[in-house]
């Protein structure tokens, strides 16, 4: 199995203060974030050098955003989706979880029972 790209594409951290954010992370990664503004919307973007594994990012901070416990916003690429998808449900299959919600969703049958 060789991998030529990196699957992780890019990842949002929302946030609600960007100067604490901002100054949090750069002094735990040792490194400067650049601020750019793209209307309302407020980024902080890590750095990122294609030659070096990673995947690129930013802090993201908006009306529609809102910092939360649940985690960070992950972009992951897929080439072929529909391989990813059967590896998916095969690997949700094997490890007991019911995979429908990852299929493509299929119009409903009309019931066998014709009594009514």
């Amino acid at each position: 199995m060789s991998t030529q790209w990196n699957p992780l594409k890019w990842f949002e951290i929302q946030v609600t203060v960007m100067a604490r954010a901002k100054a949090f992370y750069e002094q735990v990664f040792d490194l400067t974030l650049e601020m750019y503004r793209m209307g309302s919307l407020l980024m902080a973007w890590f750095p990122v050098k294609e030659s070096v594994a990673g995947a690129a990012g930013s802090l993201l901070k908006g009306n529609k955003y809102q910092s939360s416990l649940e985690g960070v916003l992950v972009y992951l690429t897929a080439f072929y989706i529909n391989a990813v998808l059967s590896r998916l449900m095969l690997c949700s299959h094997a490890q007991g979880r019911k995979a429908d919600r990852y299929s493509p969703k299929k119009p409903a049958s009309k019931s066998a029972d014709s009594s009514q």
